[in-house]
């Protein structure tokens, strides 16, 4: 699963598991893969949209995986490793010279509790299902959209290629770090 450092405003607001999945759920049938024009059209999706973030072309988010019996993997160290693991698949790598083949572009970074406190790191290991690691870094990753207009392409919406390329590279990643 994926954790944006910014939540949407069900979890902000502190709703219930069943109403945050409902507002994800909304965001996929009403916002993503929509035209622009599709979006201002529909009042209730541009207002949630508008509610999202100013920026939404600059991504910060953390994986981790649910483990066999439905729950969240609680080891930082897995949950660092599947992090980097993601970063080294969608980065260049030094003297590569065929970065066609590197399918899309991330950076990563790592949130620690001397550069941004107990609040910031105690929220995104409840939200992480991370247990203990108090003093451990927490690696993320940083997507930054060049194009603003994903969803408004002369092929239609890049998105769902988007999507398509991280969930192959990402479930491939995850059963060597879970043993």
């Amino acid at each position: 699963f994926v954790e944006m450092l910014v939540p949407i405003p069900a979890v902000q607001n502190g709703e219930s598991p069943a109403n945050v999945q409902k507002q994800y759920e909304f965001i996929r049938d009403r916002i993503v893969n929509k035209t622009n024009q599709q979006l201002q059209a529909d009042t209730e999706a541009f207002a949630l949209f508008k509610k999202l973030g100013g920026d939404q072309t600059i991504l910060t988010y953390m994986y981790n995986f649910y483990n066999s019996d439905g729950s969240k993997n609680p080891d930082i160290v897995k949950l660092n490793n599947l992090n980097t693991a993601v970063y080294q698949k969608f980065s260049f790598k030094a003297g590569e010279k065929k970065t066609e083949n590197t399918e899309i572009v991330v950076t990563s970074s790592s949130f620690t509790l001397e550069n941004y406190g107990h609040e910031l790191m105690d929220n995104l290991r409840g939200r992480l299902g991370i247990v203990g690691g108090k003093d451990q870094p927490i690696d993320f990753i940083i997507s930054t959209i060049m194009n603003p207009w994903l969803s408004h392409t002369l092929k239609g919406s890049f998105i769902p290629e988007i999507i398509a390329i991280i969930l192959k590279n990402v479930t491939a990643l995850i059963p060597s770090i879970k043993c």
